[in-house]
């Protein structure tokens, strides 16, 4: 169907709930393979068995799809079935071509700095981030023992970050949005199966996934667990998503990417400070 029949939704006609369009952070303009996109991701994100899951907000993305499915058959129905041909396979849900019409299209600026594997500054339009350690350990002690179990080796690149929020609004730094290039040019991206321990991390540090608040500060560590033993990394970049204010997902209207350069190796301490 095309995305333009769409009516607005009626909160009252999809139910009690909260509106579902908000629920998976789309405009209520969006067509269906946008929602499906949203759907997929949050899922994903929400699922209980993921290391950040939380089984209500699960339950409210997969009520919300259900909504807006019905919806969507009901105008299409009275539209004569008329198909847009984009699936959600084909679809970025921060921002796609459909029929011609650039739906959330949004500007991406870049902020860079340079330095050495335990210490790269990048002041950003919206976040301070500072690369503190990028080291190949062991991440036995990190880990549950059923997923040392998963692993053909616990010998994992670990990178760590001080970050600081100084924009006027929410925002997520998630390791999915971050690549890693070693010296021949290879791209790797993290593995997000892989969970770290917060409760062995220390005070302050988040895994994987954190949101910051306005003005606040957090450490960050993930493990890039698909970098080759013998891979020298010498660029990290992350890709900052900025959402409507007071969401850290759904619609973007900006990104911006931070690229850490990394001109020379030095030694690492030993675990996280």
């Amino acid at each position: 169907m095309s995305w333009k029949g769409m009516r607005c939704c009626d909160c009252n006609e999809l139910g009690k709930m909260e509106n579902p369009y908000a629920v998976l952070g789309v405009r209520e303009d969006a067509p269906m393979p946008v929602i499906e996109a949203a759907y997929k991701q949050l899922s994903k994100e929400y699922h209980p068995d993921s290391g950040s899951g939380n089984t209500e907000k699960f339950k409210e993305v997969q009520e919300a799809y259900k909504k807006l499915q019905q919806r969507n058959s009901e105008v299409e129905a009275d539209s004569g079935g008329i198909e847009s041909g984009v699936t959600a396979d084909d679809a970025e849900w921060d921002g796609f071509d459909v029929g011609g019409d650039t739906f959330g299209g949004m500007p991406t600026e870049e902020s860079s700095g340079e330095g050495t594997s335990d210490h790269v500054e990048v002041d950003g339009k919206y976040i301070d981030a500072t690369l503190t350690g990028v080291e190949r350990r062991d991440i036995s002690d990190l880990i549950s023992g059923r997923k040392i179990k998963e692993l053909d080796s616990t010998e994992k690149v670990v990178i760590s970050f001080d970050l600081y929020n100084k924009s006027g609004q929410r925002l997520k730094w998630n390791s999915a949005d971050m690549d890693v290039i070693d010296s021949d040019g290879y791209t790797y991206q993290s593995g997000l199966d892989i969970f770290l321990k917060e409760s062995e991390l220390g005070p302050r540090w988040s895994s994987n996934v954190v949101e910051l608040e306005s003005g606040t500060r957090a450490k960050f560590v993930t493990v890039m667990d698909e970098v080759p033993a013998d891979a020298e990394v010498t660029r990290i970049v992350h890709t900052l998503s900025v959402h409507e204010p007071g969401k850290v997902s759904g619609w973007v209207k900006e990104k911006e990417r931070y690229v850490f350069d990394i001109e020379s190796w030095s030694p690492l301490p030993d675990g996280l400070n």
